[in-house]
């Protein structure tokens, strides 16, 4: 029971830590003048909007420096900026965000195959902490 309770402690916990780094991340690109935003259709399947990012990107990687910099970033009208502008109307929808769960029942496969998944999680922190430690550990001189 303490497993579950833990478990449910630590979805929350990483979703809300989720949705403020993705919140941050946005406030910084939209600050940074350089940042060249992409359209992604979502909605698209992977392949078709990997396909369409990609063809942007090849576009404006085509032009002359004075056309992408007078045209491309930023500019008013340009695909970076009018992407710009619909990432911040999204970023405005992100501010209200209620944590929804799914019932898992008690022995259920999809439950075991969650608190297996997230146990290979943990290990692989703990993993990675231990050779942090063990990379910043001082050493007495010999």
């Amino acid at each position: 029971d303490h497993n579950m309770d833990c478990f449910w402690q630590y979805v929350k916990d990483f979703t809300t830590a989720t949705r403020q780094y993705s919140k941050r991340q946005m406030q910084w690109f939209r600050k940074d003048n350089q940042f060249v935003f992409v359209p992604v259709q979502v909605a698209q399947n992977k392949e078709l909007r990997v396909t369409a990012a990609a063809n942007d990107i090849r576009r404006m990687a085509s032009l002359p420096h004075t056309v992408f910099h007078s045209k491309e970033r930023l500019c008013s009208g340009s695909l970076s900026a009018a992407t710009r502008e619909q990432n911040e109307k999204q970023g405005k929808g992100m501010k209200v965000y209620r944590l929804e769960f799914k019932i898992l029942l008690n022995g259920s496969e999809a439950l075991k195959q969650v608190v297996k998944e997230a146990d290979l999680c943990t290990n692989q922190l703990r993993a990675k902490r231990t050779k942090t430690a063990d990379n910043h550990r001082v050493l007495p001189p010999t």
